[in-house]
C-alpha cells in the first residue's frame, strides 16, 4: 500500500466464520485453545449474552477467554483473510484499515445512552442542534434493539444455483 493509500483491507469471508464457529480452528492454535461455554459465565453476563443470542439468533457464538493462544489465533485469522497487516519495524504492531462507509464517522449519527441526558450531552439553547452525539434513554435503546435487530445474525441460504436466466427474469420482473 502506498504512503497515502486509504484503500481498506477486505472483509472477513463467510468461510472464515464457518471455519471458526464450527471449532475447526487453525491447527497451530486448536490444541491449546479452550473455548468457554456460556454456562461458565457469571450469571449477569450469561443473562446478557443469552438475551442478545435470543434477539440476534446467531448460529454459533465464541466466548473470548483472553488467552495468548486465542489472541494468536485471531491475529492469524485476520492476517490470513487480509484484514490486518503486520508492521515489521515494531513488535506486535498491526495495521488495520477500515472502509469509511463501514462506520458512522459523524457525531450526529452517534447515539449515547445514559439514564440522564445531562450526563453525556451538553444542554443546548432552544433550537440549537447538539453536535456531540444523539442521546437516547436505556429504555429507548432497548426498544430500538428489539425493533432493528431480531434475527440480524441469521444468514439466508439459497440451496440451488441461481443461473443467468433466473437473474435476468428477476431483473425484468418475470419470476
Amino acid at each position: 500500500m502506498g504512503k497515502h493509500s486509504h484503500r481498506a483491507f477486505k472483509s472477513l469471508k463467510q468461510t472464515a466464520f464457518r471455519i471458526h464457529t464450527h471449532g475447526q480452528l487453525y491447527s497451530h492454535a486448536a490444541a491449546t485453545l479452550k473455548i468457554p461455554n456460556v454456562d461458565t459465565l457469571q450469571p449477569n453476563v450469561r443473562k446478557y449474552v443469552q438475551e442478545k443470542m435470543s434477539l440476534c439468533q446467531p448460529d454459533n457464538i465464541h466466548i473470548c477467554d483472553g488467552s495468548e493462544a486465542e489472541n494468536d489465533m485471531l491475529l492469524s485469522l485476520l492476517e490470513k483473510e487480509g484484514m490486518i497487516k503486520k508492521l515489521k519495524k515494531h513488535e506486535n504492531c498491526w495495521l488495520a484499515v477500515t472502509d469509511p462507509r463501514d462506520v458512522a464517522r459523524v457525531e450526529k449519527k452517534t447515539i449515547i445512552s445514559t439514564q440522564f441526558k445531562r450526563d453525556t450531552i451538553p444542554t443546548m439553547k432552544e433550537g440549537v442542534e447538539c453536535l456531540t452525539g444523539q442521546w437516547m434513554s436505556p429504555d429507548q435503546l432497548q426498544g430500538a434493539f428489539q425493533e432493528r435487530f431480531p434475527g440480524c445474525m441469521k444468514v439466508g441460504f439459497q440451496s440451488n444455483c441461481l443461473g443467468e436466466d433466473y437473474i435476468f427474469r428477476h431483473k425484468v420482473g418475470m419470476v
